[in-house]
């Protein structure tokens, strides 16, 4: 069910994900304004998990676009648990869809958030949390 996006697992060992591009040359005046920092992505798996979440939400799992209500309603509290943190041992797949919503988003107003989940080794626990669930499904 899920194995377009647990096939990333084996990119996952790819890294490194990301870079931070930091403006060394502008000085902060009118004429040389400075550039904010920003995540550059290195890695194409980085792109393949968005662009394979986003096809689930656009095709029939429209409660990703909810994901803060989809988590919450699969038992987990994230307003007191940093996403990280959270145990996936137990949780179904529309929770763990979710939560990889969340976190493409939370970069969306957190430069550097994506990135985070990704070096803290957050997108592979959710990403094999989905693998048990299918390899369960087949037993």
């Amino acid at each position: 069910m899920y194995e377009d996006l647990t096939k990333l697992l084996n990119q996952l060992d790819d890294g490194p994900y990301g870079e931070w591009i930091i403006d060394k040359e502008n000085d902060g005046s009118p004429e040389h304004p400075l550039q904010f920092p920003y995540v550059h992505f290195l890695n194409e798996v980085v792109g393949d998990l968005m662009d394979t979440v986003y096809h689930y939400a656009n095709n029939g799992h429209d409660y990703l676009f909810r994901y803060d209500e989809t988590i919450q309603a699969g038992g987990v509290d994230i307003r007191n648990i940093p996403l990280k943190d959270v145990d996936v041992s137990s949780l179904d797949g529309k929770t763990v869809l979710a939560m990889l919503m969340m976190a493409i988003r939370e970069d969306r107003f957190c430069e550097g958030a994506l990135l985070e989940y990704f070096e803290n080794g957050s997108i592979r626990k959710w990403l094999q949390r989905l693998q048990e669930i299918d390899n369960s499904e087949r037993t």
